[in-house]
């Protein structure tokens, strides 16, 4: 299990993660895509995603990172300043307590942490 910390001047969050939960985040993400992005991975599996992002348009883009947002920020969210947990439930924690630009970071990162875990075809052969 790795254990990230994000410390702000007014408070701090940490995250945790291992093989279970980047295999869920994966999902997570994959699960998310919409469909016309879904089908172009399909077609081409090499396909660049930055570049096929560029083409999806905003709205599409924003009802997409909210749905992957909760899910992945209440899967490894670990601890809080201001979280107790024998009262709030992880969900619950995200979705009325987390400051959005925390709940945002932690998306980046594990985002980072699902692509960087993601081996090319190269790199397997090795």
């Amino acid at each position: 299990m790795v254990v990230e910390r994000i410390e702000r001047k007014d408070g701090w969050w940490s995250f945790m993660y291992g093989f279970g939960r980047i295999q869920r985040a994966r999902h997570i993400f994959t699960k998310n895509l919409p469909e016309s992005i879904q089908r172009a991975i399909i077609a081409n599996p090499d396909i660049d995603m930055k570049e096929l992002m560029t083409k999806t348009s905003p709205d599409v883009i924003t009802e997409m990172n909210e749905r992957i947002g909760k899910e992945i920020v209440a899967l490894v969210l670990h601890g809080a300043h201001d979280w107790d947990k024998e009262k709030v439930s992880a969900e619950d924690y995200v979705d009325g307590s987390l400051p959005e630009d925390i709940g945002n970071e932690i998306v980046s990162r594990m985002r980072d942490v699902v692509n960087r875990v993601s081996l090319s075809d190269d790199q397997k052969k090795d």
